[in-house]
């Protein structure tokens, strides 16, 4: 996720009426510290799906009790890290064209100065932060593609949440995170089991 940051045009209704609404953890304080003093804001906010980058989970050591080792590798590839700057350069193009021009004023962060595709790479990679919708680290395939099959199934345990998507969705999680809990659910009706194991990532079947 990367935000592209302008100043409301002097004279023009802020588009939301009220109190700023602040958002939490360090997309909320870089909006706090970019507003600073700055009046109305307005903000662009460019988010990469189906990213091509891998990272990957593993163990740390055989005790349960151990966090795991996480390596997410984002913008590895250097077609995400493209895809990125090229959603900077897009938003630009959307705020200068109308209605949009009307209602902004000169761009604040990264700043209109800030136009080379080396500069942007820099500043995307200071600054890019997650969305918190990981998948795809308990993927669903043959035993050397993935580690749980088409029931699935993790020796005899079964998994229904994100980790088990093949290639990451063009689109929110928490969608087809449901449905994989409906297919255990029918799978585990269908075998005629009175008791099942299933594993989810949280206990309400939000998305994660």
């Amino acid at each position: 996720m990367v935000t592209v940051y302008l100043t409301g045009r002097p004279g023009v209704a802020a588009l939301r009426r009220g109190p700023r609404p602040r958002a939490a953890g360090r997309y909320g304080q870089q909006a706090d510290a970019v507003a600073r003093g700055q009046g109305d804001l307005r903000a662009g906010r460019a988010e990469l799906v189906g990213a091509q980058s891998t990272g990957h989970v593993r163990l740390r050591s055989g005790d349960p009790k151990d966090k795991p080792a996480i390596t997410a590798n984002y913008l590895k590839e250097h077609e995400d890290m493209q895809a990125m700057i090229g959603a900077v350069e897009r938003g630009r193009e959307i705020f200068a064209s109308a209605p949009l021009r009307s209602l902004v004023g000169r761009e604040i962060h990264p700043g209109g100065d800030t136009s080379s595709r080396q500069a942007l790479d820099k500043i995307i990679r200071s600054e890019v932060e997650h969305t918190y919708h990981p998948a795809c680290t308990a993927r669903i395939g043959t035993e050397s593609s993935g580690v749980v099959d088409p029931q699935l199934r993790v020796h005899g345990v079964q998994v229904a949440d994100a980790s088990v998507f093949p290639s990451i969705p063009h689109g929110n999680t928490h969608g087809p995170d449901g449905d994989d809990r409906r297919k255990a659910a029918i799978m585990i009706a269908a075998s005629g089991c009175a008791y099942g194991t299933l594993i989810c990532s949280r206990g309400r079947g939000s998305g994660g």
